[in-house]
């Protein structure tokens, strides 16, 4: 009788120390999520060098996708394949309905950029992508501009090179290849600019190498 209730006594004792774990591990998780959370609105913060750079690097892809849009192709169009009984001829340009799940018109998009980059970026993306989007009927439509990527870039990394209260230097080391696209013929580094301004942190120094 005794064995057995010492027996049932060590499984209470494990069971409630599993339990005990298990809502420790818990609640240590919520902590480092609301932690990095709170990244947005100061990314200088004194958190872990791996979230800062996981971070960055979130950042950096979304603000590569936009700048892409003006640079190097165009907007998703609504259709998965552009539907070219659905085109419409604006000035001898050729547009299509854009698609995307919060941008529906030319404000929404300036309001987009303006919520990655300095105004000054956003300024320069809109004249070099002239005429690139209009509005049709308060929706958004895009011309096909894309030009494809440079197939002579290998392997590339991002590190965070200079970090104070204000600025954040994101740094990219590109390999660059040779004819045969299996030779690194050279490196080269390019460095962005994320800065505190006055409507929160933006890009103020942006380009793209592909």
């Amino acid at each position: 009788m005794k064995k057995i209730c010492f027996m049932f006594l060590l499984i209470l004792f494990a069971v409630f120390s599993i339990s005990c774990t298990q809502n420790g591990i818990h609640n240590a998780t919520n902590d480092e999520n609301n932690n990095f959370e709170h990244l947005d609105s100061d990314p200088t913060s004194p958190y872990s060098t791996e979230d800062i750079n996981s971070f960055m690097d979130s950042k950096y892809k979304t603000a590569k996708e936009a700048f892409f849009w003006f640079t190097a192709s165009s907007m998703p169009s609504a259709e998965q394949i552009v539907d070219f009984n659905n085109i419409k001829e604006i000035n001898g340009i050729y547009y299509y309905k854009v698609g995307h799940n919060s941008i529906k018109n030319l404000s929404d998009l300036e309001n987009y950029l303006k919520s990655l980059f300095s105004d000054e970026i956003v300024e320069m993306l809109f004249s070099v992508g002239k005429d690139r989007y209009i509005d049709i009927d308060g929706e958004l439509w895009a011309s096909d501009a894309s030009r494809g990527t440079n197939i002579y870039i290998g392997d590339v990394f991002y590190t965070i090179t200079e970090k104070s209260d204000s600025k954040i230097e994101y740094t990219a080391t590109v390999e660059k290849l040779s004819d045969d696209l299996q030779t690194v013929d050279e490196i080269c580094t390019y460095t962005y600019c994320y800065e505190k301004c006055e409507n929160g942190w933006r890009w103020t120094d942006f380009s793209i190498f592909e």
